[in-house]
């Protein structure tokens, strides 16, 4: 009985020596989620508009333009400015002698353009482009009478035709998944030429025409940048 109780008691010890000595060391790992990128991704269409929170018209389109945007990779993208408006006013004269009064104001424009973004950060996206400009406007006055006469002048206001070409620098900062307020300068060149001028007049069935030939232009180098800033949706 003796025995046994000895060999309980160095038991017990040899357990509670063994519990002292036992360190269990652990280690915590704290694994940080990369943070969220609120830039659209390649293969990405964008549209955007002027925004000037201080004016009157806070919403309106950058130089009268539609403009909209492609990314085809994190870097290169290509976007695309078009401008279209027709003005058409008239007069009647309801008197016996009738006369009609029709004129027309059409201006079309073109910018293409290709971009190089920076790295930037999750939500700053800057860049580089050059892009070209394409230009025409035109005007149409039409006279008729009830005796049938009837006069066309085209191009009596000096409409012109307008080459550009420009080189620019922005950048885009993202406030939420694919919404981004940006600004924009550049440098740019733009080469008008004035149409030509031509009366077409029919009388007792007749037509004449005459034309008068325009060698007038000119030549503008200067420094630009977008009066406001350009509200975007990418999707």
């Amino acid at each position: 009985m003796k025995k046994i109780l000895v060999t309980i008691a160095v038991f017990g010890a040899t357990m509670a020596i063994s519990a002292q000595e036992t360190v269990v060391n652990v280690e915590e790992t704290v694994v940080m989620a990369p943070e969220e990128s609120f830039k659209p991704e390649e293969g990405s269409f964008a549209v955007e508009v002027g925004f000037a929170p201080l004016q009157f018209n806070s919403v309106s389109l950058q130089g009268g333009q539609l403009k909209a945007s492609y990314s085809l990779n994190e870097q290169l993208g290509v976007r695309l400015g078009v401008g279209f408006g027709i003005n058409n006013e008239f007069s009647d004269n309801k008197e016996e002698e009738w006369t009609k009064t029709t004129n027309t104001i059409s201006e079309i424009s073109v910018t293409p353009g290709v971009t190089y973004s920076f790295e930037g950060t999750n939500k700053l996206a800057p860049y580089i482009g050059a892009e070209l400009l394409l230009a025409t406007t035109s005007d149409k006055e039409t006279v008729e009478t009830k005796s049938g006469y009837k006069r066309v002048t085209k191009n009596e206001n000096s409409p012109f035709n307008t080459f550009g070409l420009g080189i620019f620098t922005g950048f885009n900062y993202y406030f939420a998944k694919n919404l981004y307020l940006g600004v924009e300068v550049g440098i740019g060149a733009k080469f008008k030429n004035l149409k030509n001028e031509s009366d077409e007049i029919t009388e007792n069935g007749t037509t004449t025409t005459e034309e008068n030939k325009s060698e007038n232009g000119s030549f503008n180098f200067s420094a630009y940048a977008n009066p406001a800033l350009r509200l975007g949706w990418a999707f």
